[in-house]
């Protein structure tokens, strides 16, 4: 008896603009604070002109990959974790080396003190246009709110460059810039 011969099934042809590969992925250290107050070190794997705000606000499902996982405050490792976005109160390159906006994002920054659902207060920089509101600055960021030099209000914890997931933050004042900042 003959088998049945299966149809062929052919991608559809690409029309319009040429086809861009995307771009080269590299390995990263991050650090992220979840909401819980836990932190845990890992590695993602993100393009050379993707910004963070952009990585974390666009997950698939909600989720995030880590590689090489450490949760600090104990000696636990895993080789990856699949973690929900929404977890996340903030994150950080701890090496420095991802962008926090895409490039076509402003240029100037203002100072700005940033209250957390736990209560912490931040001090930092927010990329915004002179003049716009900041409410529609925060409207225009997505999940994730970048903060340039963020450190506590109260004991100068600094904690560099970093986003913050917008669900957690309770409200943002634009202020003058402390001496020490």
């Amino acid at each position: 008896m003959a088998r049945e011969q299966q149809p062929t099934r052919t991608a559809p042809a690409r029309t319009g603009a040429q086809y861009t590969p995307p771009s080269e992925q590299h390995t990263r250290r991050m650090r992220l604070l979840l909401r819980d107050q836990r932190t845990v070190d890992g590695f993602i794997h993100i393009g050379d002109d993707e910004a963070l705000t952009t990585f974390l606000g666009s997950r698939d499902g909600g989720w995030v990959n880590l590689t090489d996982v450490r949760w600090q405050g104990t000696t636990e490792r895993l080789a990856h974790l699949a973690l929900k976005v929404e977890r996340i109160l903030w994150a950080s390159a701890i090496d420095g080396d991802i962008k926090l906006v895409p490039d076509t994002r402003a240029t100037a920054t203002r100072f700005a003190e940033v209250t957390l659902e736990s209560g912490v207060t931040l001090h930092a920089e927010i990329p915004a246009p002179i003049g716009e509101r900041m409410s529609d600055v925060l409207g225009s960021c997505g999940p994730f709110v970048p903060l340039i030099g963020a450190r506590m209000a109260s004991g100068g914890i600094a904690f560099g460059d970093l986003v913050v997931n917008q669900d957690a933050m309770h409200a943002v004042t634009e202020r003058a810039p402390m001496k020490s900042e």
